[in-house]
């Protein structure tokens, strides 16, 4: 875990040294995540941090820092079998490309840490309840989005994450994300 986070740190500020141009922001949003065999997601909530630099005319490098919440349940016949619920710091390291002033588009990958999570099983009908909090699980995730730019300072974003590696849960997280971002 701390060689992610050290190759994380020394990425974002070579990269800071070398900008041209960057900026600086906060985003906000809600997201819907589901598990890899589970169709029902749990509208959560995400607000952060981030900051872009530009490498090249069209082509720039953001950091993002992310509390979200995530949340989604198993359906089973009228009742759920399992709920599932967690809180997470996200820090999503992507390339963006940005074609016209106005559309960006984007991929990267993110490492996570998370803060707390929480497991209900209904089994026949009994309630089963587990509780974790460590900062010692680091989901690994990928991500790709789109960012539009009507008004200055101001964009709408979407993007599709998931999580491609843990260090121990059965439970992986992917869903769609959506933000309202203002930058300076």
């Amino acid at each position: 875990m701390k060689i992610y986070f050290i190759s994380l740190l020394f990425a974002i500020l070579t990269t800071s040294l070398s900008a041209q141009k960057s900026t600086f922001g906060f985003k906000l949003g809600p997201n819907y995540f589901y598990s890899s065999e589970i169709d029902d997601p749990i509208g959560k909530y995400q607000f952060g941090a981030a900051s872009n630099f530009k490498v090249y005319k069209f082509i720039s490098i953001q950091t993002e820092f992310l509390f979200v919440k995530k949340a989604f349940e198993e359906p089973y016949r009228d009742s759920w079998e399992v709920k599932a619920k967690g809180s997470y710091l996200d820090i999503p390291v992507f390339i963006q490309f940005q074609p016209i002033k106005q559309i960006a588009i984007y991929s990267g990958g993110q490492i996570g840490f998370r803060l707390n999570h929480e497991l209900k099983y209904n089994h026949t009908n009994k309630l089963y309840t587990a509780q974790e909090r460590s900062l010692e699980k680091v989901p690994l995730g990928l991500l790709a989005g789109v960012s539009i730019h009507p008004i200055e300072h101001w964009s709408l974003e979407g993007r599709y994450s998931v999580e491609i590696a843990r260090s121990s849960s059965s439970l992986d997280f992917r869903g769609w994300q959506f933000f309202l971002n203002y930058t300076f």
